[in-house]
C-alpha cells in the first residue's frame, strides 16, 4: 500500500528542527513523508514505502518479483515530486544533485535509486539533474547500524564528481561553472520508462 499524497508539503520548523542534528534554524527543509525508524515496514504505509525503494540489489538477485514493488516506490516519489515542483521551476531556477546511497559504485549493492526517482519525476523535462556526489568507499546503512555516522565523517568519504562528463545515471552532464539543462541519457530515461510501464 503507497503512502497518499499530501495536499501540501511539510516543513520542518522550530518544533522539530532539534530533531535532526545537522540542521540550522536558517534552513529550510520540506518533506513529503515522514519515515519513523526502528518500526520496520509494517507501521506504516510510508515505512512500507520506504522499504520497497531501499530493496537492495542482492535482494532483488534472489527475488526477483521484488523489483516490481521497487518501481513502483520510485514512480510513486517522482509522481510525488512532479505534484510539488512545476516545470517552469524546474527548468529555470532549480538544480537537483541526488544524496548517494551508502555504496560506492562499484560496490554490488550501489543503488542510484534517488537519481532514477528525479528521472522518473522529470521525464521529458529540461531539468537540471547532476549525480555529481560520490561516495569514496562504502559505508553501513545507517538504518542497519546502531550510530549514525558523524557528519564530518560523512563528508570525508564524499567527494564531488568535477570537470568531466560524468553520466553514472545518464543524468549529469558538462562543466559545474556551466548550467546545463537538459533531463538526461534518454536511453536510461527510457529503460526506467519502460520497467515502469511494465507495472501499470
Amino acid at each position: 500500500m503507497l503512502p497518499p499524497i499530501p495536499q501540501k508539503l511539510w516543513k520542518i520548523d522550530d518544533s522539530t528542527v532539534g530533531d535532526h542534528f545537522w540542521l540550522a534554524d536558517s534552513d529550510q527543509c520540506y518533506y513529503i513523508w515522514e519515515y519513523t525508524a526502528r518500526k520496520g515496514y509494517g507501521f506504516s504505509p510510508a515505512n512500507n514505502f520506504i522499504w520497497n525503494l531501499k530493496i537492495k540489489p542482492s535482494a532483488i538477485e534472489k527475488s526477483p518479483l521484488r523489483y516490481r514493488h521497487k518501481l513502483e516506490a520510485i514512480a510513486h516519489a517522482g509522481h510525488a515530486l512532479k505534484t510539488f515542483i512545476s516545470r517552469e521551476f524546474t527548468e529555470t531556477l532549480a538544480t537537483f544533485v541526488p544524496i548517494p546511497c551508502s555504496k560506492a559504485v562499484a560496490d554490488p549493492e550501489y543503488d542510484n535509486r534517488l537519481a532514477k526517482v528525479l528521472a522518473s519525476a522529470f521525464y521529458g523535462w529540461n531539468a537540471d539533474v547532476r549525480d555529481i556526489l560520490r561516495l569514496k568507499h562504502s559505508t553501513p546503512a545507517d538504518h542497519e547500524s546502531a550510530e549514525r555516522l558523524a557528519f564530518d565523517e560523512q563528508a570525508g568519504r564524499t567527494h564531488e564528481q568535477r570537470n568531466r562528463d560524468y553520466r553514472p545515471g545518464g543524468l549529469v552532464h558538462g562543466q559545474p561553472k556551466v548550467r546545463q539543462r537538459w533531463c538526461g541519457n534518454r536511453s536510461v530515461q527510457d529503460a526506467i520508462h519502460r520497467d515502469l510501464r511494465w507495472i501499470v
